[in-house]
């Protein structure tokens, strides 16, 4: 069972760097990219 455990553990924590990770990702892309201010003839 401690093996079992421990296992489940380091999954865990994996999810929560990947989760992590994404985020991080996902605002250095955000901050990075170039808004363009685009005018409509109406």
């Amino acid at each position: 069972m401690s093996a079992m455990n421990q296992s489940a553990n380091n999954f865990r924590t994996m999810l929560a760097l990947n989760n992590r990770l994404t985020m991080v990702c996902y605002g250095v892309v955000a901050k990075s990219a170039k808004y363009v201010c685009t005018e409509e003839a109406a």
